[in-house]
């Protein structure tokens, strides 16, 4: 998209000279997003959680820029009517002109994020959560004074259960209100990825969606779908189910699992009764005769729904899918659904003009809608894992997807930089799992490029690539890895 400005004839060089750089970027910037961004947001329902019980926390918040003593200083009285503190919606980031800031230097360091929080659990010794799908870099959230939770990594979603803390804490204001704040750092860290050697900028803030919401004592944590297929006559789909039990309860559940077609139809049915369990088990199987194929060309979606009820509450979550199925002929072409197609495409970074990383939902949107208007197939989400909203919008317009963690750049550091990567890797395919779009995980960019330790060792990259590579097809053995640029 061009934009032509056309001076007025009235318009003096004295008043052109009073505009800064940045001034000038910043309108210009804005008015690109107005004219790009329609009035109306849409937001998707929280897969996690029915509706009824989840509210989405966008307005309401302050923000300060700089390091504070601690969380007292946040709430204390002359603190709180300090006019330092801005008020600001969430998504929000904190640094969003500093790549292309003409006038100061990027900002890197600590940002808080201050807000009353009203609670009103409809469950029985229900759970309270926060989701938060994304904040760069370090992340530490706090209820009043009580440190409730903390986050390293900008790219991966992560939930806090603050039930108990509310417990804890008490009222600290009217009935049911509560004092909640976040603090955000993207300062350089050498034992974090990604490294400031990139040619993508390290965001700060909380830019994208929080939400709270609300669930039963036992609940779906998580609910994983694999179609099978090697010819298009028929799927196998396997579904597999996490549960959130923080007591350890052995409760019985009861399960009711429903397939949906592209069109919304009923297509298959169950209910079983089983004991709570720990970590990931599978709750049912189901065959699908000649299905509707997934493709760039037809973007068919089913729905599976899993609804569970315990003597605690009920709650439903709902996952879409596809079914397809894909390889790379060995010294050949990429064949989807038995048939060759040509991959063509780009690669998307997760930023524009005025937003940097907090790009409203819409904005996302109409981006990805000009990627596939423009004829591509296919795209790499670089550098790192992006947003819920970009891949439920490459499932629906039909983009192929490459996605990958950031390790990218600058060699490789110890042991705790190393489990962030695997912790990354794990998030990443545990949360997208199901995207039918997905058909590559990429483990790292460029790796080639040395700076941020005193040694490069060749052999320690290729050993953690290769570690990274077998625990990626432990977790998925459907998808193929992906390492993009690494000249040894």
């Amino acid at each position: 998209m061009t934009f032509r400005f056309k001076p007025s004839k009235d318009l003096h060089l004295d008043s052109l000279n009073a505009v800064t750089r940045r001034d000038f970027l910043k309108s210009t910037a804005l008015a690109a997003g107005a004219a790009f961004v329609p009035l109306a947001s849409a937001h998707a329902d929280l897969p996690s959680a029915n509706s009824s019980v989840s509210e989405r926390l966008t307005k309401g918040w302050e923000y300060y820029r700089g390091s504070l003593g601690g969380v007292w200083d946040v709430w204390r009285e002359d603190m709180a009517e300090s006019t330092v503190w801005k008020k600001v919606d969430v998504p929000h980031c904190f640094n969003a002109y500093d790549a292309v800031d003409p006038d100061q230097p990027h900002y890197e360091g600590p940002g808080w994020y201050r807000r009353k929080l009203q609670v009103k659990n409809p469950f029985e010794r229900g759970r309270t959560l926060l989701l938060f799908e994304g904040a760069g870099q370090k992340c530490q959230i706090f209820l009043s004074l009580e440190r409730v939770g903390e986050h390293v990594g900008g790219y991966d979603e992560f939930v806090i259960d603050i039930t108990d803390a509310i417990t804890r804490v008490g009222k600290a204001g009217p009935p049911e209100e509560f004092r909640l704040a976040v603090l955000c750092d993207n300062s350089r860290d050498l034992e974090m990825i990604p490294s400031s050697l990139n040619d993508f900028h390290r965001f700060g803030g909380l830019y994208r969606n929080v939400t709270l919401f609300y669930v039963p004592l036992i609940s779906l944590k998580q609910v994983h779908i694999t179609a099978t297929m090697s010819q298009s006559a028929l799927a196998q789909v396997k579904i597999k189910a996490k549960l959130r039990t923080p007591d350890a309860l052995q409760d019985e559940v009861q399960l009711r699992i429903r397939l949906f077609d592209p069109k919304g139809s009923l297509v298959q049915s169950t209910t079983g009764r089983f004991q709570a369990w720990d970590g990931e088990q599978q709750i049912s199987t189901f065959k699908l005769d000649r299905p509707e194929l997934w493709s760039p060309s037809h973007p068919s979606l089913y729905r599976c729904e899993v609804r569970l009820t315990s003597a605690h509450g009920t709650m439903i979550l709902s996952e879409r899918f596809g079914c397809r199925y894909f390889e790379f002929v060995e010294h050949g072409p990429f064949k989807l659904n038995g048939e060759q197609l040509f991959l063509k495409g780009t690669q998307r970074e997760e930023d524009h003009a005025g937003f940097g990383a907090a790009m409203p939902e819409d904005l996302i949107q109409q981006e990805m809608r000009l990627i596939k208007e423009m004829g591509a197939n296919f795209v790499g989400l670089a550098h790192h894992q992006q947003s819920r909203t970009v891949l439920d919008q490459c499932d629906e317009l039909g983009l192929l997807v490459l996605e990958q963690i950031p390790w990218s750049r600058g060699g490789l550091g110890g042991d705790g930089y190393k489990e962030l990567a695997r912790e990354m890797l794990r998030a990443m395919m545990d949360q997208h799992y199901n995207h039918p779009s997905v058909i590559l995980w990429g483990l790292g960019n460029e790796n080639d490029w040395p700076g941020d330790f005193p040694e490069f060792d060749k052999e320690n990259i290729r050993g953690f690539v290769e570690e990274l590579r077998e625990e990626a097809h432990r977790l998925d053995p459907n998808r193929p890895t992906f390492l993009r640029r690494c000249d040894f």
